[in-house]
Formats: C-alpha cells, structure tokens, sequence
C-alpha cells in the first residue's frame, strides 16, 4: 500500500538510494523506492518579465481609476 504523500521542495542531492530535498520545515531525505512521481518546474523568464512589466501598469491603471471617480 503506497501512501503517496505529496512533498515540495527543493532538490538538494540524489543517489541511487536516495533523494535529498530542502523544504519549509527543513531537510528531508526520501528512499528512491518511495518515490511514486517527481515534477520539475522551470523558470520562465518570459513569465517573469510579463509580470515586472504589468505591475506597473496595473497601478496606473488602478491609481488613474481611482482619481477619475475621486472627482479631482
């Protein structure tokens, strides 16, 4: 019977036996044998810039409605 519990982390190190991953509360090490599914994230640089280019415009947007019904 698999528990199949589910931990985020970062991965620190892996052997043949085991896997290392650095998470909230600290370092964990899991046996191969235990693992059911691993998924990898990648960084989007795309992604990122869309989101340091909206902010901004986001909040001129928001401050320009602001005003707009503030009357000034």
């Amino acid at each position: 019977m698999l528990n199949k519990t589910s931990v985020k982390g970062r991965l620190v190190s892996k052997n043949e036996k085991t896997m290392t991953l650095q998470t909230k509360e600290g370092q964990g090490i899991i046996p191969v044998e235990e693992i059911y599914n691993v998924k990898v994230r990648n960084f989007s640089f795309l992604k990122t810039l869309g989101l340091v280019a909206a902010a901004p415009i986001a909040a001129y947007t928001v401050l320009f409605i602001i005003i707009i019904l503030g009357g000034w």
